[in-house]
């Protein structure tokens, strides 16, 4: 037995082994069923007329800030033809309707519906705004003798008041004047109202060779009374020394200190014993800027 098929929306067309129709238009379809000993069966098949209603949309986006790719689209869609899905620059549909991390720029959207019907639209994300800053930097370089007596003042005008500044990761008011500065690398970086850094500056400070740089200054005297002054016996030198070394002998010349480096000073004691008042002898071995081995030998007085 052996069967075919007839389907017409209202002319009758010939009968075909396979019912395979496509692109056909919305309606009622009568079907007629013939097998191989000429019984007919019939039936109607309806082919809706789908209405793909437009979505009705909400687009909200935030704008870039600070200068990063931190924009961002949310997309509200309502409609008849639920579920929607969603795609952001050609990068494939899914169903997460909020896109961050964006950059700023022109950003193509596409709506689907159930059907696979589909829409175009676009957002827009705006770049940050970049005003034109008015800065004034003052810089004062260090010196050997105070080391760390140097200072950075910078004082930024702009569209977006009140500025801060960074310095070195520390925070600073607008204009204020940093003092106690040694030399190095400074890194300034400017916040604006919206606490964004809109400008950086690289500065260096360096102390200037000064024929008294050359030299190691050694006090007179100390008072190791532990009241907070003048507790400790330092030398005063500058970074252009080096290898520098200082030794303290008592009366009797037992050597009762010895220190290496920037950082040498004498507390006034011996393994751990407060030495008494007394004159002490100082000597301090050295490499001065010019490479020439030096020496510097002399008294001390010790007083509490």
């Amino acid at each position: 037995m052996w069967s075919q098929v007839l389907i017409a929306p209202i002319l009758r067309l010939p009968f075909t082994s396979t019912l395979n129709y496509t692109d056909l238009a919305p309606g009622n379809y009568y079907v007629q069923v013939k097998s191989g000993a000429n019984c007919y069966f019939d039936t109607t098949i309806v082919i809706q007329n789908i209405d793909d209603q437009k979505p009705q949309m909400v687009i909200q986006t935030s704008d870039q800030r600070c200068f990063i790719n931190n924009g961002s689209i949310r997309l509200q869609v309502t409609g008849i033809d639920m579920p929607y899905i969603f795609q952001l620059n050609e990068q494939g549909f899914g169903d997460q309707s909020r896109f961050d991390n964006l950059a700023p720029g022109n950003h193509l959207l596409k709506i689907k519906n159930s059907f696979g019907c589909q829409w175009d639209t676009f957002a827009i994300i705006a770049p940050y705004p970049g005003h034109l800053l008015n800065k004034a930097l003052q810089v004062t370089n260090p010196t050997c003798r105070g080391i760390n007596d140097g200072s950075i003042s910078l004082t930024v005008t702009g569209m977006q008041q009140p500025y801060h500044l960074y310095i070195n990761g520390r925070r600073y008011d607008n204009g204020q004047l940093i003092t106690g500065l040694t030399e190095g690398d400074y890194i300034i970086e400017v916040e604006n109202s919206d606490q964004c850094k809109v400008d950086t500056i690289m500065r260096s400070l360096a102390i200037p060779f000064e024929q008294q740089c050359n030299d190691v200054y050694m006090p007179t005297a100390f008072t190791p009374n532990e009241d907070s002054r003048n507790d400790v016996l330092r030398p005063a030198f500058s970074s252009f020394i080096k290898n520098i070394t200082m030794s303290i002998f008592n009366r009797y010349g037992r050597k009762i200190y010895e220190g290496k480096g920037n950082t040498i000073s004498w507390d006034g004691t011996y393994r751990g014993v407060k030495q008494p008042p007394a004159v002490y002898v100082y000597m301090i071995h050295y490499t001065d800027h010019y490479g020439v081995q030096k020496m510097l030998k002399g008294t001390l007085s010790l007083i509490r």
